[in-house]
């Protein structure tokens, strides 16, 4: 029933790229960089704790999401289920509960439930780990076990309602469309590794002929999507990053292996980052 909570948080983009989409991006940075005498510092990105190499610059999506309405999605099925979790809960335990105990028929109620698992369990051929769990769930008493479950769920769904407001409220909570977060996110961060190797603000253009991206940093900013798999018009998006850029971004190199690990300086922190993002995003006349 919750896909939507599967592992929405863990699972980093960096995380999930294989070693050759990891290679490629490293290979497209070197192509950018080869005109400048400079080249993908891969011994400097360092690896991960798993051994693979890291990437580049931060790739890991700033958002959840792809669109509003893939939120507002998660959203509606979070609030509604915790609204369902909790009503059965009430249900269950609060409803149930007297000055002198439990209620007669919550008593009745679970023996009759706990018996009729028991023998459910009972003809259950375990071939997984979840009919063991079952198994397990009605041997320990599945009526009360399952009602540490629901409460359990309950503070899952309370926990992943905060995050969703969270999210709402520095990407979502917008009057007109928003931007491609993500695009951008790694437009800004492939235009700040150009900076702070070259010691110049990139370029942007296409070609007039083919339409073709006309610079070191449109054509590498292309070649990203790509590999990432996110379909947008690079021309759009590396004006936008460019358009961030000022002289200290040019004038502050990496500094440590934090600052080469994410393609940021360490004066560039996440909120720094988010707040470009969020702050450009009523910037219409950047928007095309």
């Amino acid at each position: 029933m919750l896909t939507f909570m599967q592992e929405s948080q863990t699972n980093k983009t960096a995380d999930a790229l294989s070693s050759n989409k990891m290679a490629r991006l490293h290979d497209i940075v070197d192509r950018m960089l080869e005109p400048h005498g400079k080249s993908s510092d891969r011994h400097r990105a360092g690896l991960a704790a798993s051994g693979r190499l890291l990437p580049p610059f931060d790739i890991n999506r700033p958002n959840e999401h792809e669109t509003k309405a893939d939120f507002n999605a998660e959203l509606a099925v979070v609030t509604k289920s915790l609204e369902q979790v909790t009503s059965l809960i009430d249900t269950m335990l609060v409803n149930a509960k007297q000055d002198d105990g439990v209620a007669p028929e919550i008593q009745r109620l679970s023996g009759i439930l706990n018996r009729k698992l028991r023998e459910n369990a009972a003809g259950l051929e375990v071939s997984s780990a979840s009919d063991l769990v079952r198994q397990n769930l009605a041997e320990a008493g599945g009526y009360t076990t399952f009602l540490m479950v629901l409460l359990d769920m309950q503070l899952a769904l309370q926990d992943r309602a905060r995050e969703l407001e969270d999210q709402k409220s520095k990407f979502w909570n917008l009057s007109y469309r928003a931007p491609d977060y993500f695009a951008r996110f790694l437009a800004l961060n492939l235009a700040r590794l150009y900076c702070q190797q070259v010691g110049a603000i990139p370029t942007y253009g296409t070609s007039g002929e083919t339409g073709e991206p006309s610079t070191d940093f449109c054509r590498a900013l292309k070649e990203v999507y790509a590999v990432l798999d996110h379909e947008v018009n690079e021309r759009e998006h590396a004006r936008w990053a460019v358009s961030q850029l000022t002289e200290r971004d040019v004038e502050t190199r990496q500094e440590g292996l934090l600052g080469s690990l994410v393609g940021m300086t360490l004066r560039e922190t996440e909120e720094e980052t988010l707040a470009a993002l969020t702050r450009s995003a009523g910037r219409k006349s950047l928007d095309g």
